[in-house]
């Protein structure tokens, strides 16, 4: 991924994460925006990484353990990097790696963070609010260049598990069905 922090470039990598520059720090993919900006803490990292370019602003944003150096800890609940080896000893792929190889994005899983808005019913505080759903998310979606409020959904909160959590938990614990 590469991110060009003094202009509004973006260049999307293979692994389709989108990072925007300092002005408009935001990390996506096909179906969540991420806006570091949001985070509570976040000027005080960018003062602080400034003052200490070991790293950028980005990298805070993109990365929960370089984030944790400048006491930026919100990032720690969204860091979407993995922190752990995707294979076993023999290189086989991680046991849920196995299960689940082609799994389809479940945007209705409990397992989400919601949007973090003062008002879930003001269409204008999405573009200034830390998750949202990209209106027109899919495994083939780019997320646009400029984007706008009309682009994004708020992530709702979610109360009960949804059908492909509850498949997901049958085909990691033992299933003999019905409930005891």
């Amino acid at each position: 991924m590469v991110s060009n922090t003094n202009t509004s470039e973006v260049t999307v990598s293979d692994s389709s994460i989108l990072t925007c520059n300092s002005n408009d720090v935001c990390i996506g993919d096909h179906y969540i925006r991420f806006n570091c900006e949001a985070l509570a803490g976040y000027a005080e990292a960018k003062q602080k990484v400034s003052a200490d370019p070991q790293w950028s602003i980005a990298d805070l944003c993109e990365d929960g353990s370089k984030a944790a150096y400048y006491n930026f800890d919100m990032v720690l609940q969204y860091d979407n990097r993995d922190h752990f080896d995707r294979y076993d000893d023999n290189g086989n792929p991680w046991y849920l790696r196995q299960l689940f190889p082609q799994a389809a994005y479940d945007d209705e899983s409990l397992m989400h963070y919601p949007s973090r808005t003062p008002n879930f019913n003001d269409p204008n505080l999405k573009l200034r609010t830390d998750l949202t759903f990209w209106k027109n998310r899919g495994p083939n979606f780019v997320p646009p260049a400029t984007v706008t409020n009309d682009d994004l959904e708020y992530v709702p909160i979610r109360y009960w598990p949804s059908a492909r959590d509850i498949e997901g938990l049958k085909r990691i614990y033992p299933w003999m069905g019905g409930w005891p």
